[in-house]
């Protein structure tokens, strides 16, 4: 829950972070950002003794990888699809980037170069504030996605909310998709009236 300051600081950046996205969706740029999580997006919490847990088990053993291969392809194959920056909003991100980043090819990733940076790691920041402060230090992006199994509601539209026991499965990233195709559709909507 934010504290009062901290909900006033967020609403600001927030509308500050609308502005920027619709500037540069007006001047036709078509880049976007997927804030990811790991646990409960691509680190799935199966309930014991189905088979997915089963796999998982097994993989964690030989491998002692906690990377659901599903849901890592779902998020591999949506990076392919945009010309979009992969951001490590996870508390994973203090393991440091290139940590991540090898982490991510080992368990499959091939879009690895795409995983570009992580959040703040200097302070504890609630994750809304943290996603929205580097999307106004970092104003190059026309949408965002955030992955993630946590409530963030402020970011209708473009936050999807993930079960933890089940992933980033097939679903969510119909659904990432059609966010950001829609998105897509609105820049080259306003570079149409650019030409004429």
């Amino acid at each position: 829950m934010l504290s009062q300051e901290d909900r006033e600081r967020f609403n600001a950046d927030l509308k500050l972070v609308r502005q920027i996205l619709q500037e540069n969706r007006e001047k036709g740029i078509r880049k976007y950002a997927m804030f990811l999580d790991f646990d409960g997006v691509i680190h799935v919490f199966y309930v014991q003794g189905t088979p997915q847990y089963e796999a998982a088990m097994k993989r964690m053993k030989t491998k002692l990888d906690f990377i659901d291969p599903q849901c890592l392809a779902n998020v591999d194959r949506l990076t392919g699809e945009f010309d979009m920056d992969v951001i490590i909003s996870s508390s994973w991100r203090y393991n440091g980037l290139d940590y991540c980043r090898k982490y991510l090819q080992k368990s499959g990733m091939k879009h690895v170069d795409h995983v570009v940076d992580t959040t703040q790691d200097e302070q504890f920041l609630d994750r809304r504030i943290e996603i929205a402060e580097y999307l106004i230090s970092h104003p190059i992006y026309s949408g965002f996605i955030v992955l993630d199994d946590i409530q963030m509601k402020e970011f209708e539209g473009s936050y999807i909310r993930i079960n933890p026991t089940v992933g980033f499965d097939d679903e969510k990233y119909a659904l990432a998709k059609r966010i950001l195709e829609r998105t897509d559709r609105k820049v080259r909507k306003n570079e149409m009236q650019i030409i004429a």
